[in-house]
């Protein structure tokens, strides 16, 4: 049986107020719960607040990609930090050595709640 492994980091962190830190924390709940009721993928997403910052990451990241609702409520923090946005790399890797078992990549989510990864153009 095949192990598939998922992490998800920021580059940086967002400095916000507990409160904010609560909002997000609902959010996620009531996201992971929707999930949860439509059979659909666990979120995975984690958050933690430290001396005022708050800090994102998953340990088992299933996707490269966040609902909606989520975006949002992390762009409206970096809106209020005055972050333009927040990137993210992810890694993805077996435990078996086969073809197109590892990659990654990065993404970032702008402070109007879109989620954008970069375009690759490879030269011709």
């Amino acid at each position: 049986m095949t192990d598939l492994y998922s992490t998800m980091v920021p580059c940086d962190v967002i400095p916000c107020s507990l409160e904010n830190f609560e909002v997000l924390q609902h959010v996620l709940s009531v996201e992971s719960k929707r999930l949860e009721d439509e059979e659909e993928l666990d979120l995975c997403l984690e958050i933690e607040y430290i001396d005022g910052e708050l800090f994102i990451y998953a340990e088992n990241f299933g996707d490269d990609s966040l609902p909606e609702n989520v975006c949002s409520a992390i762009g409206r923090l970096l809106r209020l930090s005055g972050k333009e946005f927040l990137e993210f790399g992810y890694s993805q890797a077996s435990s078996r050595i086969m073809i197109n078992s590892h990659g990654g990549g990065v993404f970032r989510i702008y402070n109007n709640g879109t989620l954008v990864h970069p375009e690759i153009v490879w030269p011709s």
